[in-house]
């Protein structure tokens, strides 16, 4: 190859390089959106665990205090309680599924562009393989 043609080559490389570079930066740009709007989420289903747990708390100890008296107002404020309780285990095991379906994008993200990086410097890419 003359000089010539190896200039145009390495120009011809360094651009599509650069591109292929921006577009897996906005690529983990999105993926970082997206994982603060998880973060916002499990911080929202954070709060309401803690509000529905204080209601639970409250409607099982006016069910306690009212004891026997009138059967109907038990079991509405044990229900309450039961069902609150069901509502916060159910967002306990929400939060580690999204979360780690979030970071598992950028992570992918990640090593997609370390793979670009690899390519454009001629070395072999790394296997990326899914968890």
């Amino acid at each position: 190859m003359s000089i010539k043609q190896e200039w145009a080559h390495f120009k011809t490389i360094w651009g599509q390089g650069s591109d292929l570079i921006l577009l897996r930066l906005r690529m983990l740009r999105l993926d970082a959106n997206e994982q603060l709007a998880v973060i916002i989420k499990i911080f929202a289903a954070v709060v309401v665990m803690a509000v529905l747990s204080l209601i639970g708390l409250m409607a099982m100890l006016l069910g306690l205090n009212v004891v026997l008296p009138d059967i109907w107002k038990i079991r509405v404020f044990f229900s309450v309680a039961a069902l609150t309780l069901l509502i916060c285990f159910g967002l306990m095991l929400w939060i580690p599924i999204i979360w780690k379906h979030s970071s598992g994008q950028i992570s992918e993200t990640l090593g997609a562009l370390q793979n670009d990086i690899r390519a454009l410097r001629g070395e072999k890419p790394l296997n990326i393989s899914k968890d």
